[in-house]
């Protein structure tokens, strides 16, 4: 019965560490969270899209990922083919590659985007704003 006992009890406390895990290859959070991704990121770069992760921290139901698109097979991501060019507008000096970073949150078992940008050319994701949310995952100790 102990065992019974500490086999519920220690999923629950891990749930709730004081630091961010980053989720193993083939784990269904990171399925889930990279999935929540990839629906944005094919928005603006067009499907399909596979991701070479770089950074992805969780904790709590919350993320923060840093995120390489390509195509399938390694297949580098044309941006001047892409709807956030030829669609939105944006001027592809302003893209600085191909890449995710986003903070991400679970609601209702299931992950989505909060905010995200393409390629930024600044460090937008360190603005103080997000501590509120996004302590836990944030880079540098920005909190």
């Amino acid at each position: 019965m102990r065992n019974i006992i500490l086999a519920i009890l220690i999923p629950l406390v891990g749930s709730a560490s004081a630091e961010p895990i980053t989720p193993l290859p083939g784990t269904q959070i990171r399925t889930d969270v990279l999935d929540a991704a990839r629906v944005a990121a094919e928005s603006d770069l067009g499907a399909p899209v596979r991701f070479v992760v770089r950074e992805l921290l969780v904790d709590a139901g919350r993320a923060f990922a840093i995120l390489d698109a390509q195509r399938p097979n390694g297949i580098a991501v044309d941006l001047a083919l892409t709807p956030l060019v030829l669609e939105q507008g944006r001027p592809i000096s302003l893209i600085d590659g191909p890449t995710f970073i986003g903070y991400l949150y679970e609601s209702d078992e299931r992950w989505l985007v909060d905010e995200y940008v393409i390629g930024p050319t600044d460090v937008w994701w360190a603005d103080g704003r997000f501590c509120v949310k996004y302590s836990s995952v944030v880079l540098y100790d920005i909190c």
